[in-house]
């Protein structure tokens, strides 16, 4: 999979949530132990394995839905891109 921009890692993010895909939600992250995510409502999940099983027990709990993500605001500054979205989960 290529995440060659920060774009194409969104798309490959948010494909794999609505697949509900751990596999390829997995490949998004970075293969070290530095990740870190923090679901709504929850306790931050620290390393790939609590994220996988974070991830992992997201998926099995949800039923179908869509997701649609709206670009609310971008900064592209020194090699660095941040990308705030609204994130609507469509049932």
């Amino acid at each position: 999979m290529s995440l060659s921009t920060p774009e194409a890692a969104e798309s490959a993010f948010y494909a794999a949530f609505e697949a509900r895909d751990l596999d390829a939600m997995m490949a998004v992250w970075a293969r070290d132990a530095s990740v870190a995510c923090i679901h709504p409502m929850a306790a931050p999940l620290n390393g790939r394995a609590a994220v996988a099983a974070g991830w992992r027990s997201m998926f099995e709990a949800a039923g179908q839905f869509r997701v649609q993500v709206e670009l609310a605001h971008e900064v592209r500054e020194a090699g660095q891109v941040i990308r705030i979205v609204r994130e609507y989960l469509v049932i």
